[in-house]
């Protein structure tokens, strides 16, 4: 999040440069944010990548963007504590300007010479595929990739916390604590997680999210249909994958 975080583009490239320096020969380095693709509320990103170096090039892969809409609500849901329901909220902030691709993507086709968009449908239905694709373009060897069939970072169907109220619980929330997180050794305190009594906080398979989800989906789907028309113009491509029906 370099180039889309005040505080750190602030101060300069050096810390940044720093992350790279067990680099030998590599033909490419690089990184990547979704925050580089947040406009209106991360402007300025694709400038300054284009001022550090204008010879980069630019990987962008999209999902279906309704999709994409329903996995930001469950990483809110997960990591920022958010309660209300995906129809109430999905028409506030960034959940439907992170979709608009065409209008995130335009910056850096303007400014770099090299743009690979792909889908994430693409990659997950044939990794090997996809990814030699990306090698032909970046102009690198193409190799098998290990544990293409693994996934990561998936959500989960529930989002379950330690029941606080049961001894277990209030024994976890003890040993996690200072200064008995000093003092427990790593398994004992592992073994208290795992044996503590869970409550359910969230159920992505509810038959209630799975309404709302439908509820939403009609809420939005005719302005991602038009984006969408939008980006088939700027990209040439059907994104048939995509199913906005």
């Amino acid at each position: 999040m370099h180039f889309s975080r005040e505080e750190l583009w602030s101060k300069g490239n050096l810390e940044y440069i720093e992350l790279f320096k067990e680099v030998k020969n590599e033909k490419f380095i690089g990184e990547g944010s979704t925050e580089y693709s947040k406009l209106p509320y991360r402007p300025g990103v694709a400038e300054r990548i284009h001022k550090f170096n204008p010879d980069s090039r630019i990987i962008y892969i999209m999902r279906n963007p309704f999709d994409r809409i329903v996995s930001q609500y469950k990483h809110m849901v997960r990591k920022e504590g958010e309660k209300n329901k995906l129809s109430d909220v999905i028409l506030t902030g960034d959940y439907m300007s992170n979709s608009h691709y065409s209008y995130q993507i335009q910056p850096y086709i303007n400014l770099f010479e090299n743009v690979f968009i792909g889908t994430f449908e693409a990659m997950v239905s044939d990794p090997q595929k996809f990814c030699n694709d990306l090698f032909y373009w970046l102009g690198v060897a193409k190799y098998q990739i290990a544990n293409i069939k693994k996934v990561y970072h998936a959500s989960p169907k529930k989002i379950e916390t330690i029941d606080k109220f049961t001894f277990l619980g209030k024994l976890h929330s003890i040993a996690e604590n200072f200064p008995y997180r000093k003092i427990l050794p790593y398994n004992i305190r592992k073994s208290i997680k795992k044996f503590a009594p869970k409550k359910i906080d969230f159920d992505f398979e509810s038959k209630w999210f799975h309404e709302d989800i439908r509820f939403s989906r009609n809420i939005c789907v005719d302005t991602l249909k038009m984006w969408t028309e939008e980006l088939k113009e700027m990209t040439y491509k059907s994104y048939d994958e995509w199913d906005l029906n």
